[in-house]
């Protein structure tokens, strides 16, 4: 379904590769998550030097990002290791089993590995939206980009 969509939705090839298993020092002892830096550290090894790819992982295990002194472990939707960067990664763990979360929140990430950062243009419904871990905000948004977003794409 998220191979379908990500295809559709940007115009790009899609492929599946085989599964992998997450590193156990990727584990944070604190809260029994995964540190998502260290989970795409491991995905960009698995890309060739020489590609301008993207890789996705998508994952049923709990992912963290360390947001400074007042939030050192904070659960996210996913992560993408930067504005046009190669390797992301989407948790299923806080999306309720919910197939259309997945799908836009897996949107949402490739669209920062193709350089679109979070949304300015005030327009609630745009897929690129921060969801700042509220599950009613990715609900909110639609799986399409506000005109601001594609131009930004185009671009």
């Amino acid at each position: 379904m998220v191979q379908r969509a990500i295809g559709a939705f940007y115009g790009r090839s899609v492929r599946l590769l085989p599964v992998q298993r997450h590193r156990p020092a990727s584990l944070c002892p604190v809260r029994h998550r995964h540190r998502a830096r260290l989970v795409l550290e491991q995905l960009q090894a698995l890309l060739p030097d020489s590609t301008d790819g993207k890789i996705l992982a998508l994952t049923t295990r709990d992912v963290e990002i360390e947001e400074g002194p007042r939030r050192p472990h904070w659960g996210v939707f996913g992560l993408a290791n930067e504005l046009g960067g190669n390797a992301g990664v989407v948790s299923t763990f806080r999306l309720q089993g919910r197939a259309d979360r997945l799908r836009k929140v897996s949107l949402h990430e490739i669209g920062h590995l193709l350089s679109l950062p979070h949304c300015r243009s005030g327009l609630a419904t745009c897929v690129m939206q921060d969801a700042r871990g509220r599950g009613a905000t990715v609900d909110r948004t639609r799986a399409r980009l506000c005109a601001d977003c594609r131009a930004r794409l185009a671009w």
